[in-house]
């Protein structure tokens, strides 16, 4: 067990640590999963984004929120703003503070 415990420490000095709340999931999203891993990679995803853009103006509505306009929907793009609000409201300890 104790090796596993200098593993696990090694393993966490090794790497930045964020922290995050799990209320703040666009960020948590935008930080750590779609960050583009070179300038190649952001073109094709801002590329992607611009013909997701270019639909049906009630289709792209449907993925945003009162909350979440184009803006916040670009941050988590390819996730829509509406799915990551979802995510964010049904969270664990969300249920646990509305209760």
């Amino acid at each position: 067990m104790a090796v596993l415990h200098l593993l696990l420490q090694w393993w966490e000095a090794r790497f930045e640590r964020i922290t995050l709340e799990d209320r703040n999931l666009p960020e948590i999203a935008a930080r750590r999963l779609l960050r583009p891993r070179s300038e190649a990679a952001r073109r094709q995803i801002d590329d992607a984004y611009a013909q997701t853009e270019k639909v049906r103006r009630e289709v792209f509505e449907t993925l945003l929120t009162p909350r979440a306009d184009t803006a916040a929907f670009r941050k988590v793009y390819p996730f829509a703003a509406a799915e990551v609000q979802i995510s964010e409201t049904e969270t664990p300890l969300h249920r646990l503070e509305t209760v």
